[in-house]
């Protein structure tokens, strides 16, 4: 089992255990410039500490992504993995999608129309859940 921001992993001094999820500080990065190359090569623990930098960028990249969930009126999420660029159908209108449902606890897969004929209903009439 887990614990909500904290890992599970092997400490130097305490062995395992528990610690707090925290990203590594960067104090200092240094590039070289453009057609140089470094005078020695890096020492492993400085290949270490690169590869945190590099990990840290990249949490940093993950975190400035929107969220692709988006979540109606009566609280169903969904997502678009593909965006038309039509007009937004009207209420009544009749419209056809495939979908997959998935449960938000544990993300199992419950239902799905992909692979078999597409859903058709009439737009926010209440016609698929209720």
């Amino acid at each position: 089992s887990s614990v909500p921001g904290y890992v599970f992993k092997k400490n130097k001094s305490n062995g395992l255990g528990y610690y707090k999820d925290v990203l590594p500080v960067v104090t200092r990065i240094v590039t070289p410039k453009k057609g140089s190359k470094p005078a020695t090569p890096l020492s492993p623990r400085e290949r270490v500490r690169e590869g945190a930098v590099k990990k840290v960028e990249q949490k940093k990249q993950e975190q400035k992504k929107p969220d692709p969930w988006k979540q109606g009126p009566q609280g169903l999420k969904y997502r678009d993995i593909s965006v038309g660029n039509g007009e937004s159908p009207k209420r009544g209108q009749q419209v056809t999608v495939h979908y997959t449902g998935k449960l938000s606890k544990n993300g199992k897969q419950f239902d799905s129309s992909v692979g078999k004929s597409p859903l058709k209903f009439g737009y926010m009439r209440g016609e698929v859940i209720k």
